[in-house]
């Protein structure tokens, strides 16, 4: 300890007894709340010591370098250590007789089947001790799968909102493709082009077009649903694992396929509801 003094002293007998502590990280301190601790300072403590609230004050006997994190005792020693350190003595006398002093308790259990009960038990056990807070991985799992849950519920909104959108350009194109060749067609059936053969034409046409969605849609789909699930990664818990979505693209590809044969069907129907000669009149 007396290797990382800065200033000040840290002699155990005398910090006992006049009740004074040591300050640790006064650089971050300084970064930040704008100002630092010094040797002479007193400072006041306010806690819970299971039964009521307490108040006590210090005063700062000397300040410890933060190079002692850089040494292996020290870090393992002082590594999750606060502002302050404080003689043992002086901690037995602000919690009552018998206090267990222990920040952490690791509990495993080898038969997993028994984990429901065990922490229930340990949550009961809890309710008597309101000092003392419990994690577990059970804690961690809910957590992560809620997290997961929204994210996938954010995600999947936001693709189907790009799809439903896909769909409907691509309907909105082959309505509008199809109608503006209404004197086209008719002048094809004119010459002797056979309904089943204009019918197919069309189809043809709309599905090439949905090939090149569906080859777009794999290209940069694919690319873009990679990247978010690597920045979802960096910026969260690791978790997230990219697979192909399959079955998924397995349905787009159907409905981009079926989508200009049924249209195209449609509207030709509707085209063959007049005449040849009338629809060459209504385009002149």
């Amino acid at each position: 300890m007396e290797k990382y003094l800065v200033t000040g002293t840290a002699d155990y007998s005398t910090m006992s007894e006049n009740h004074e502590i040591l300050v640790l990280r006064n650089e971050y301190a300084d970064y930040i709340y704008d100002w630092t601790f010094h040797v002479g300072d007193t400072v006041k403590f306010r806690w819970f010591d299971g039964i009521r609230e307490q108040e006590t004050e210090f005063r700062i006997a000397g300040e410890i370098s933060d190079g002692i994190f850089e040494d292996d005792g020290g870090g393992k020693l002082f590594g999750k250590t606060g502002f302050f350190l404080l003689p043992e003595e002086l901690m037995n006398q602000m919690m009552p007789s018998g206090f267990n002093f222990n920040s952490q308790l690791l509990v495993r259990m080898d038969d997993l089947s028994q984990e429901p009960a065990i922490r229930k038990t340990m949550n009961d056990l809890l309710d008597t001790t309101p000092m003392v807070t419990m994690e577990s991985f059970y804690d961690y799992y809910q957590d992560s799968e809620a997290m997961y849950q929204r994210t996938s519920l954010v995600i999947w909104g936001l693709c189907g909102f790009i799809m439903l959108f896909a769909v409907i350009n691509l309907v909105n194109t082959l309505i509008a493709t199809t109608l503006s060749r209404k004197h086209e067609f008719s002048v094809l059936r004119s010459v002797g082009m056979a309904k089943k053969q204009l019918r197919q034409t069309v189809q043809c046409e709309g599905i090439l077009l949905a090939f090149w969605n569906i080859c777009i849609t794999v290209l940069i789909g694919t690319a873009v649903g990679y990247g978010i699930v690597r920045y979802l990664n960096y910026v969260g818990d690791d978790t997230w694992v990219w697979h192909f979505p399959a079955v998924h693209f397995a349905g787009y590809m159907i409905v981009a396929i079926l989508l200009p044969v049924l249209i195209a069907a449609a509207l030709i129907h509707l085209l063959e509801k007049k005449s040849i000669v009338q629809q060459l009149r209504e385009i002149d």
